[in-house]
């Protein structure tokens, strides 16, 4: 039924008042950019990292967060911790609240899903979130045959 049903379903049992991830199952590594670098970190860390960061914690308007694609984020030197990227998109690595997002908001068909998502967010008066100096690695968009 394609990835819109199965996030759909994912909404319907998620925690209502916790973050929950939603990740694309071909994400590889995870990563956390520092100006040295990028460091390789498990994925538990990261993930928990980021839900816990201050700036997710304490605005009560994030609603969806994500990391960032390592090739975009892994060679910016400004991208070290306490990078944001506000309103804006998120995709393939993310977390939601559905405490914080709209009651009746779903995954639509026939569209790129995450993107589609986070607009529907964002114009509900809600924010997205992009924590620029935690990242994923996955295939480029289209060279994976998928599973």
């Amino acid at each position: 039924m394609g990835v819109s049903y199965a996030r759909n379903e994912i909404l319907r049992i998620a925690p209502k008042d916790d973050w929950f991830w939603i990740i694309d199952d071909d994400v590889s590594a995870f990563y956390q950019n520092t100006k040295d670098g990028a460091q390789l970190l498990d994925m538990k860390s990261v993930l928990r990292y980021a839900t816990e960061n201050q700036r997710v914690t304490s605005d009560p308007k994030v609603a969806m967060i994500s990391l960032e694609y390592k090739m975009f984020s892994s060679g910016l030197a400004q991208r070290y911790e306490g990078h944001y990227i506000e309103n804006s998109y998120c995709n393939v690595c993310c977390a939601y609240n559905l405490s914080r997002l709209p009651p009746d908001i779903q995954f639509n068909f026939r569209v790129r899903e995450d993107y589609d998502f986070a607009l529907q967010t964002i114009l509900s008066g809600r924010k997205t979130l992009r924590l620029a100096w935690l990242s994923f690695a996955c295939p480029s968009m289209g060279t994976n045959r998928g599973r």
